[in-house]
């Protein structure tokens, strides 16, 4: 029986000394932690106070770029719509171009289509004749013309000598 305390005795010691060390140990784990903790905490406070000065020249750098992005943007757009617009004009002065070469050749076939009928009308009638004696006339009348006018010319240069 004193075999049997004196085991369950040493267990007891054990299990006290055991629990003692598990609380040192925890408390040395949690210790660790906190320094860990602390270390890192000091570093950034450190860090912010030495690159203070740095700070405000990265903000301002930060602003710069984001608003380059911003023009660069913005002079996309404007060239994206200048080119809609030139499209646009483009389009407009080809159709307008259309239009008018369209209309011309309507305009051509309609004249075309009333030489061909007045033409007809005259060579189909006594009209013809009669316009082919009055051109005769109207020739005759301008070459009498200018030949008196020639006359009126020369007379008029033997006067002044």
């Amino acid at each position: 029986d004193a075999k049997r305390v004196r085991a369950v005795l040493f267990r007891v010691k054990q299990k006290m000394t055991l629990s003692c060390a598990a609380k040192a140990l925890r408390s040395w784990v949690t210790f660790v932690h906190e320094q860990h903790f602390l270390r890192t905490l000091m570093r950034r406070v450190i860090a912010s106070f030495e690159h203070g000065r740095l700070a405000p020249g990265f903000r301002t750098w930060a602003r710069f770029v984001r608003d380059a992005d911003a023009e660069e943007a913005r002079r996309r757009r404007a060239d994206v719509i200048l080119d809609r617009c030139r499209r646009r004009m483009r389009n407009h002065l080809a159709a307008k171009a259309m239009g008018a070469w369209t209309h011309h050749a309507e305009d051509r076939k309609r004249l075309r289509t009333l030489a061909k009928r007045i033409i007809k009308r005259f060579t189909g009638n006594s009209i013809f004749p009669a316009l082919t004696q009055w051109k005769c006339v109207v020739k005759e009348a301008r070459l009498s013309e200018d030949a008196e006018l020639r006359r009126e010319v020369t007379l008029e240069r033997c006067r002044r000598r």
